[in-house]
């Protein structure tokens, strides 16, 4: 199976795909963005996950969760609760 990565250039926006050789001990994939998502996925199911440590590891923010967001967004704090927001400003905390 062949794997590429795709970056966006940044004098044009335009994407660029590029060849990208399997990871035997750093990061398989990474994506950054100056405005948008760092990585985006679609499909019957956006994203599926597995690790031997865990599936998905939020980092902690250094601050509480966004006074606004996006329905959907997930958000650790400071503290490490793990906040769930409804969209606008109503955020629930699940942990």
């Amino acid at each position: 199976m062949a794997i590429f990565m795709i970056n966006t250039c940044l004098c044009c926006a335009h994407a660029l795909r590029e060849r990208a050789e399997a990871s035997h001990s750093s990061t398989g994939v990474a994506g950054t963005s100056l405005t948008g998502n760092g990585v985006t996925g679609n499909g019957k199911r956006g994203g599926v996950f597995s690790g031997s440590a865990a599936a998905v590891q939020f980092s902690p923010h250094a601050g509480s969760h966004p006074s606004s967001g996006s329905k959907g967004d997930l958000f650790v704090d400071h503290n490490t609760h793990l906040w769930f927001c409804r969209g606008g400003t109503a955020w629930v905390k699940l942990a």
